[in-house]
């Protein structure tokens, strides 16, 4: 049976459930260090722990000193485990002055007695040279252990230049510098201590190596540690920097194509209405696009506006039937359905502002343009699925990593990589223009170019109530500040 169990092991700090019940403290059953002594003087270093899951230990850190019991600083990296199925197990890694605190997730019970953790490092600059002796000084057992130590096993590995370990002298002592009686077994380059070592809590267990030296190259330099712990690069990384270049990439294309030289145009382009060309200029959905449009069907007869009495609002009025009017347009149908709500014929204008309230009419007014040959497909409809698509990437990466116990920089790509998606649809459906959007796009821009040199005097000339018929494309192209002295209705 399969279960995941809060890791509680290693060479960690155990912390009691409560201090009132006395609980018994943690147990380790057997514990399994494997060193190997590298070449380039470095120490791959292998934790293996068993513990039963009746031991009452709830959490765990394991803390590896970062000088060595002389004194010598040494640096700890590349810090990985796995539990007892083989599963990585995701680790959090502070240092914190001298010494490295490793937060462990969660482990796989290798049988339904007991919970197996596999802790890997490399540790650099834990050997010295002592003229014709090379010396290796560290704490096997860490001296900040919180729960008792059965039993210990020691295998250490040499370089193969290292035939024989007959003169390999190898000691285990306590901190009070007594001998820990071990049996030491040496092989073909390797040498194996085994100890019932009955270690109580804070106690530590320090190996002491000495070998010929001439096997180990000191002068090997450390290779630099580009990124610290926390801000680790991991390949995953890749994906959504990927993206976030195609979407650098779109976005200039489209900016490139819309760079083009503006020559002004002093009338609108045939076969758009306001409310149609504030899409059609940036490809997305403004609530100006709503509001221009029906500032066009009161220049148009359909609508009247009138002013909320004491409020800054607008009341939006039906004037006459529009249902079989063969010049509304469909979306603009859906707009004036819109006003009858509720058995009213009116409607505030603030109310027609609001996303949630017009999310027929957008919807409807995107898939006219491409119906009519302005966008390839419909923007709104194209920027929903693309950030669906971020949303499901997001979920399913995070559950991914979060059953493979990957580490958080892998879920934070995840997460990256879902803001990007969300920014790439936005990019994409702005700019998915047919070349007769792109030619409405670029004469909008140029009566956008004359709409900003408004004409002040002949719209104070116009009489009460009348509405300019350039007033909704103003609204629509973004160029109102030029005309807020005027006012559409007065």
């Amino acid at each position: 049976m399969r279960a995941r169990y809060v890791a509680a092991l290693a060479a960690f700090a155990f912390v009691p459930a409560s201090a009132a019940a006395q609980p018994r403290l943690p147990v380790i059953e057997e514990m399994t260090v494997r060193i190997t002594v590298g070449a380039d003087a470095t120490l791959q270093v292998t934790e293996s722990i068993d513990a039963p899951l009746n031991s009452p230990g709830v959490f765990a850190v394991r803390r590896i000193p970062l000088r060595t019991p002389d004194g010598r600083p040494v640096r700890v990296r590349y810090v990985t485990a796995r539990d007892g199925l083989g599963a990585s197990v995701r680790v959090e890694v502070r240092e914190r002055g001298e010494v490295l605190d490793v937060y462990p997730g969660l482990l796989s019970a290798h049988d339904p007695g007991d919970v197996q953790l596999r802790l890997s490092y490399v540790v650099y600059r834990a050997m010295r040279s002592r003229g014709t002796v090379d010396e290796l000084d560290w704490l096997v057992v860490p001296n900040k252990w919180k729960g008792h130590v059965r039993k210990l096993r020691v295998d250490v590995h040499f370089p193969s230049s290292l035939r024989t370990t007959r003169e390999v002298q190898a000691t285990l002592a306590r901190p009070d510098g007594t001998a820990v009686r071990a049996r030491v077994v040496r092989g073909n380059g390797t040498v194996t201590l085994d100890a019932p070592l009955a270690a109580t809590p804070d106690e530590s267990a320090r190996l002491t190596l000495s070998w010929p030296s001439g096997h180990v190259n000191f002068a090997t330099p450390e290779p630099p540690e580009r990124w610290p712990w926390r801000f680790r690069f991991t390949a995953v990384w890749f994906v959504p920097a990927g993206m976030l270049g195609l979407t650098a990439l779109v976005w200039l294309t489209n900016r490139a194509i819309g760079a083009r030289p503006v020559v002004p145009r002093y009338e609108p382009p045939p076969g758009l209405g306001p409310g149609e060309a504030g899409v059609v200029i940036d490809g997305r959905i403004h609530a100006e696009d709503i509001v221009a449009a029906v500032a066009d069907l009161a220049a148009r007869g359909y609508v009247a506006l009138e002013r909320a009495p004491g409020e800054s609002d607008v009341i939006v009025t039906v004037k006459r039937p529009w249902v079989s009017d063969r010049n509304v347009r469909p979306w603009e149908a859906v707009l004036l359905a819109n006003i009858f709500t509720d058995g009213f014929s009116s409607i505030t204008l603030s109310a027609l502002r609001a996303s949630r309230a017009t999310a027929s009419i957008r919807e409807a007014l995107s898939a006219e343009l491409a119906e009519r040959g302005f966008f390839t497909s419909a923007p709104l409809a194209l920027r929903r699925v693309g950030r669906w698509a971020a949303a499901i990437t997001t979920a399913v990466w995070v559950q991914l990593a979060w059953n493979q116990r990957a580490d958080g920089a892998t879920m934070l790509a995840g997460i990256a990589t879902g803001v990007v998606l969300w920014l790439l649809a936005g990019v994409i459906a702005s700019g998915v223009l047919t070349p007769q959007g792109r030619r409405a796009r670029l004469a909008l821009r140029g009566f956008r170019e004359f709409l900003a040199r408004v004409d002040t005097p002949r719209l104070e000339r116009l009489p009460a109530g009348a509405l300019d018929e350039n007033l909704p494309w103003a609204v629509a192209l973004g160029v109102t500040e030029a005309w807020l002295g005027p006012t559409p209705v007065r």
